[in-house]
This record gives structure tokens, C-alpha cells and sequence, in this order.
């Protein structure tokens, strides 16, 4: 992609450029990632004589930190400063976000405080970020305090922030306090959502609580909820993680009953729990159903049943499997009717050894 840009097909026409034609192109660049191409035109604008303003920075300091670029995104925040022009909530919106998404929760606590000091009072969205930034950390003590000063200050905390706030007691195993946010969203009226339910499940699948998880799952459809597929997905993955194989099967079933198609990740869920639980005929048997119903198997989905043989002691038949997925070998086409991506893996004796690590 060109990074460079001119502008001289503009005097062609005799027409002067003016903000909203540089600010139009500014958003279009970032809009596909070429942030460089939106910072040269700044230099273009002011060669031009147009005076930037509010959006030119904003635009470009959202799109940097989206791309993680902080530090390039601070440099023009200051720089912005610098000329007169005020950042509003939106330029500190998009710089939070920015930092809270390399994890750098502290600086977002600092701006904020800025912010406010600047007479810039933070919306819902903006706490939402800093509390789920927080929550990822670990930090559930500190996201807790940050709801309460949204209560204090008047902003109400909508689905996204208590969803954050469940999902980071749910990171730390809390699953009580996680079920209390839960009902404090449901006594509130209809804040939950498909999303907060899946947080919890996943939360109580990891915990190995597939009955509440299950509890939960059964409970969506009185609130109004269509359970998706990775609300399946999890389930299924909870079930055969526990041993109960059956009960994973006739999840899986009724998923397609339902019309919640199975994706990748589910068969791959599936294979892992067949392997496990040493079933390999029947974990051949679902890659088959799988390229079945026009889905690429993924080289998790052959390092799963590559592991199972080998566990198995199949090793014989593993390497086959293998040297189908080879691309100086022949194709497992014979297998499953599919002729596998390349991977990086090889086999030394009876040992399945992944390269990529």
C-alpha cells in the first residue's frame, strides 16, 4: 500500500481543498489501517492553509490506539494540546481505550482524573473500558470502586460494565460474586443479555460447575435469550471435560435441532473429548461429518486426533495421518475426503513434537 499522497489532481480542477476534505480522507485512511497516510496529511493540511481542529486529531488518535500505538497516539494528543485545540470526550474516549487496551490501566485512571479536572465528564462507555481494562488485570477490588463512582457521580452502569465486572471474578475463579453481579443485572430489569450468560457459563465450566453452567443454559429462553453457538460451544466443552460424554452429544444434537449451526471450534471441542475418552473411531468418524458439512478442519482438529492415535498407541496410524498433511507426501483424501492445509509438525519415534512452540 502507497503511503504517500499528493494532492495535485485537485488544482486540475481548480478546487481548493478545504478541513472536511482532509478530515474526509483522514477518516478513510484510518478506516483502513494506514495511519501513516492520515498523519502525512496533516503536514498537507497545513501547507494548504486549512486549520485542523477537533476531529483531524481525534480520528487519527482513535485509530492509533486501536492499532495499540499509544505512544504515537499520546505524542498527538500533546501535540493538539499544544496548537489551542481542547481534547472533548471523545478524544479522551478513544485515548483510554487506547492505553486500557495494552493494559496500562494506571494512565487510564490518570486521564480520567484529567479529564474530569478539565471539566470533561466521563459517559458510561468510557468507565465500561477503564473496568473491563481492571477486571483483565485482575484488578476487581479497584473495578469495583470505579462502579461506585459511576453510582456516586449519577452515570448508571448498563450490561457491558457489569458483564466486565462478572467476567472479571469469573477470570479469578470468584463465581459467587459473579453470580451475585448476575442477579443484580437481572433484579434490574432486562440488562442480561446472550453475552453475560455466556460469561457465566464459561466461568462455571472452568470451575468444573457444569450443573449451574447447565442451570443458566436452561434459564435463557424464560428470560427471552436464544442460547448461540458459543453458548454451545462452552457447554459442550464443560460436559466432556467432566466425563459426561453423553450429555455432551445430546447438547450437540439438540444445538442443531435448534438451528445454531456447529462451527469449527465445536467439532474441535468434540474431537478432543472422543480422543480423551479414547473413542478414536468415532473422533474419525465426526472430521468426516465435518468436511461433511463443508467445514474446514483446522490443524487443531488433526493435531487433536494425531495426539489421540498416539496416546492410543496408534502410532502407526497417527503418522499416516501425518503424512497426509505433509505437502511432499501423499493426502489423507482415503481418510476423510479432504486433503488437509500443512503443518508444522514432525514425528521423532512415538512422539507427536509441534514445532511452532
Amino acid at each position: 500500500m502507497q503511503h504517500g499522497f499528493s494532492t495535485k489532481w485537485w488544482w486540475g480542477g481548480h478546487c481548493q481543498p478545504n478541513v472536511v476534505t482532509f478530515n474526509t480522507l483522514i477518516k478513510g485512511f484510518c478506516a483502513i489501517g494506514n495511519n501513516t497516510a492520515a498523519i502525512q496529511l496533516i503536514g498537507k493540511m497545513e501547507a494548504n492553509g486549512c486549520e485542523l481542529n477537533i476531529f483531524t486529531y481525534s480520528t487519527i488518535i482513535d485509530s492509533l490506539g486501536k492499532d495499540t500505538l499509544v505512544d504515537q497516539a499520546k505524542n498527538l494528543f500533546a501535540e493538539m494540546i499544544g496548537r489551542g485545540i481542547a481534547p472533548n470526550v471523545v478524544t479522551y474516549t478513544s485515548l483510554i481505550q487506547g492505553v486500557c487496551n495494552i493494559g496500562n490501566w494506571k494512565e487510564a485512571t490518570r486521564l480520567l482524573n484529567e479529564m474530569a479536572s478539565q471539566g470533561i465528564f466521563p459517559d458510561v462507555f468510557i468507565f465500561s473500558v477503564l473496568i473491563d481494562a481492571l477486571c483483565k488485570e485482575g484488578r476487581v477490588v479497584q473495578a469495583k470502586s470505579v462502579v461506585q463512582i459511576m453510582v456516586q457521580i449519577g452515570i448508571e452502569p448498563d450490561t457491558i460494565t457489569y458483564s466486565s465486572l462478572m467476567d472479571g471474578h469469573c477470570l479469578r475463579g470468584e463465581m459467587d460474586e459473579a453470580k451475585r453481579v448476575f442477579d443484580l443485572m437481572v433484579a434490574k430489569g432486562s440488562m442480561v443479555n446472550v453475552q453475560s450468560c455466556n460469561i457465566l457459563i464459561n466461568g462455571y465450566c472452568k470451575q468444573k460447575k457444569i450443573d449451574k453452567a447447565y442451570k443458566i443454559f436452561k434459564e435463557m429462553p424464560l428470560r427471552g435469550l436464544v442460547p448461540n453457538t458459543v453458548t454451545y460451544n462452552t457447554l459442550i466443552d464443560g460436559f466432556y471435560k467432566v466425563g459426561r460424554l453423553e450429555e455432551a452429544e445430546k447438547l450437540f444434537s439438540e444445538m442443531q435441532d435448534c438451528g445454531q449451526l456447529p462451527d469449527v471450534q465445536t467439532y474441535c471441542i468434540i474431537l478432543d473429548g472422543l480422543c480423551n475418552s479414547q473413542q478414536l473411531s468415532e473422533a474419525i468418524e465426526m472430521l468426516r461429518e465435518m468436511v461433511g458439512n463443508k467445514l474446514k478442519p483446522d490443524i487443531v482438529a488433526y493435531n487433536t486426533i494425531i495426539e489421540g492415535l498416539c496416546k492410543a498407541g496408534e502410532v502407526q496410524s497417527a503418522k499416516d495421518l501425518f503424512s497426509g498433511l505433509s505437502p511432499v507426501a501423499y493426502n489423507i483424501k482415503s481418510i476423510v475426503g479432504y486433503e488437509p492445509p500443512s503443518m508444522a509438525l514432525y514425528i521423532r519415534g512415538s512422539t507427536v513434537v509441534d514445532n511452532r512452540t
